[in-house]
């Protein structure tokens, strides 16, 4: 007995070795390349999210005042973090006051930027270790150690773990909870289960909505069990509703204001439902999921992963637990994927966990097999971590590569060759948030919806809130050139240009007309200076084109 009790100690410190190894893997594929685009923001959301922390911040309310994913929890978290770089930088001398840490703030983000995107590649390292656990629940460490190799290393994983969004602490969220509903399905944990099932299923809404459906899985794991124990449906009904009447409170616990501040709820769910959005217009049902099935779900698995998480689906379903946990949760996903007008290749992030917990039952059960089929039965775990090893390089690889790609992306390219080029004291019209040029010697024009195009350096220096800008888009899903109101054109004058959206609505005229037709008579009365494209392995970014304006516009 002591022999086989030290066997076991021996395997159990292996297998954590071996997730501690893994984690080490996704945190440096996550970390070095976490600063891009800094001090320049390439993904407008992220100050979105960062303004609505600091309101909580500089004013006395704990109203975010933005509820439309809602991102409650996302922007909570966000202020412990800022509150934590305030008091380090006033250790470190940055700032004396917190009037000093706002300045720093609006002159260079990256401040709270940074510390930020660590906070979403904390909960993106958590997890993978939570598919690790959940494969270990539901089938064996060998499945969990194996799911956790591929979520680390996928491609889409990691981007998404180094911007400030919703989806990767939803994710996490959304596991919790399902680990709750897989000891419900083993008998375990009794009614706290349920309890804590239903809370994180709350917290999962307060991040984001849709998330709510992780008390499928519960209601699942709720339904099998009674079947095991022969109860009737007064006790299902009556456990379906404590789950339920958890996640709801739960989620007014965390997110008060979502009743007491109903108007701005109903107004950011009406703008977050619009029915088209530049570059991510959908069609129908399976137009939908073809394209995710063509574009986010092969990078995030590989062709040969995505093949393999299919075989997986098969096992799930063959699977009793799993049939009643993780089926009904991927499923629903997939529905609510392909019924969207919207595609978003972030919307995948929730299915990955459970897909590659599928993939890696797949490689066990392979290795086992062929293991058997060679004679030797010790071999199966070898075989599987080869055939996971073989998935996984190919992804490792294109994370990397898409990492050069976001350190060197083309909104900074032309924000250097503009720097070298263009002559001091010219006044340029920017459309991203070009912060990496605020020391430069330029006046700077900013297109915002209805207010026309505005000094951007006086709008940070008079703190602009959330909800001015907001206000001024007037629902306008981007913030650019084309979406500039008609009659405010003239503001927009300036010597040179930096547009990075003209080539994507030239992709859609059809869709957005005179969006369109607004540009084009930019570029047509204007001088192309440079382009810069997006190379594989090189650059990322969009089409940017540096323009010199003539002195007097077009009508």
């Amino acid at each position: 007995m002591a022999c086989l009790s030290a066997h076991q100690d021996r395997q159990i410190r292996l297998r954590y070795l071996g997730l501690a190894l893994i984690l080490l893997a996704g945190f440096y594929l996550r970390a070095s390349s976490l600063a891009f685009g800094l001090p320049a923001l390439n993904d407008q959301d992220e100050l979105v999210f960062q303004m609505g922390a600091l309101r909580l911040l500089t004013t006395p309310t704990l109203n975010p005042k933005w509820f439309g994913h809602p991102g409650t929890t996302t922007i909570y978290g966000l202020v412990l973090v800022d509150v934590v770089t305030f008091l380090f930088g006033l250790i470190a001398g940055w700032w004396s006051n917190a009037k000093g840490f706002s300045d720093a703030i609006f002159a260079n983000p990256a401040y709270v930027i940074l510390p930020g995107r660590a906070l979403i590649l904390a909960f993106g390292l958590a997890t993978i270790a939570l598919t690790y656990r959940l494969g270990e629940r539901l089938f064996s460490p060998t499945v969990g150690l194996l799911a956790a190799l591929i979520l680390a290393v996928s491609p889409l994983h990691v981007a998404f773990s180094q911007i400030i969004r919703t989806d990767m602490m939803a994710t996490a969220f959304l596991l919790l909870a399902l680990l709750q509903a897989a000891r419900i399905a083993r008998g375990e944990g009794g009614i706290g289960a349920y309890l804590k099932g239903g809370a994180w299923v709350g917290v999962a809404m307060a991040t984001k909505w849709p998330f709510g459906i992780a008390l499928l899985g519960l209601s699942g794991a709720a339904i099998l069990r009674l079947r095991i124990e022969q109860a009737g449906l007064t006790e299902l009904a009556r456990r379906q509703i404590l789950m339920a009447a958890c996640a709801g409170c739960t989620l007014i616990a965390i997110s008060p204001f979502l009743v007491l501040d109903w108007p701005t709820l109903a107004a950011n769910l009406l703008i977050e439902s619009r029915p088209f959005h530049l570059g991510a217009t959908g069609g129908s049902f399976w137009w939908n999921l073809k394209w995710y099935l063509g574009n986010p779900l092969p990078n995030a698995l590989g062709l040969g992963g995505l093949i393999v998480a299919s075989g997986g689906l098969v096992l799930l379903a063959r699977s009793h637990e799993a049939r009643y946990v993780l089926l009904p949760v991927i499923l629903v996903f997939v529905a609510i994927l392909g019924s969207q007008n919207l595609i978003w290749s972030r919307w995948v992030l929730p299915l990955l966990p459970l897909l590659v917990i599928g993939l890696a039952l797949v490689l066990e059960r392979g290795g086992i097999l062929l293991a058997r089929v060679f004679n030797r039965p010790q071999a199966g775990f070898a075989l599987g971590l080869l055939g996971a090893l073989a998935l996984a390089t190919p992804l490792v690889l294109t994370a990397l590569s898409e990492g050069r790609e976001r350190l060197n992306d083309t909104r900074q390219q032309a924000s250097r060759w503009l720097v070298a080029n263009a002559a001091p004291g010219s006044t340029v019209l920017l459309e991203h948030f070009g912060f990496d040029l605020m020391q430069a010697p330029f006046s700077y024009r900013w297109p915002l919806g209805d207010a026309g195009c505005i000094d951007p350096i006086q709008l940070l220096r008079n703190k602009v809130s959330l909800r001015q800008i907001e206000a001024l888009r007037s629902s306008r899903s981007n913030v650019d050139y084309g979406t500039v109101a008609s009659a405010k054109l003239a503001t927009c004058r300036a010597d040179y240009a930096i547009i990075t959206q003209y080539d994507r609505y030239a992709a859609e005229r059809e869709r957005f007309p005179r969006e369109y037709a607004q540009y084009a008579r930019l570029v047509e009365s204007a001088e192309t200076l440079a382009v810069f494209r997006p190379e594989p392995g090189v650059a990322g970014g969009w089409v940017v084109r540096v323009l010199k304006l003539p002195p007097v516009p077009r009508p």
